[in-house]
């Protein structure tokens, strides 16, 4: 896990630089093998040894930051978590997810709804994402 740490924070610290050089901020983004073996040593080891399957997930999810492309893998395993019963692993803010909002599906994609009106006639305006699962998740297709 400390090498995966690692990993991160090096993934991060060349996306932010990536970012600052695009930008033209001058800074330099530099997140050490100190920093990230005083984060694990500090933070991420207490957390581990009170709740390990918590905090490798946690730690997952931060790692996606800046990450290109990794925002599906993390949206499963936040289902994964649901299908578990284990939603306090990664605490979503966004206020959506209160009134029943997190997609359980994808949508079909609009050139599928526009072209072909047996997808619009069943699946409307797209929110059935919100209400039916897919089929490995108890939902019927």
């Amino acid at each position: 896990m400390k090498k995966a740490l690692e990993a991160a924070f090096n993934n991060l610290s060349n996306s932010l630089n990536l970012a600052n050089d695009y930008f033209g901020f001058g800074a330099d983004m530099d997140l050490s093998s100190d920093d990230a073996d005083s984060y694990f040593t500090n933070s991420v080891t207490p957390r581990f040894n009170s709740n390990p399957l918590k905090e490798v997930l946690l730690q997952k999810y931060l790692a996606f930051y800046g990450a290109s492309g990794e925002s599906l893998e993390a949206y499963n395993d936040y289902r994964r978590l649901l299908a578990l019963g284990q939603t306090d692993f990664i605490g979503l803010q966004n206020p959506l997810n209160t009134q029943s909002k997190f997609p359980l599906r994808f949508a079909y994609g609009a050139s599928d709804v526009t072209t072909n009106p047996n997808v619009k006639a069943a699946y409307g305006d797209g929110s059935y994402v919100y209400q039916k699962a897919v089929w490995w998740a108890g939902g019927d297709n």
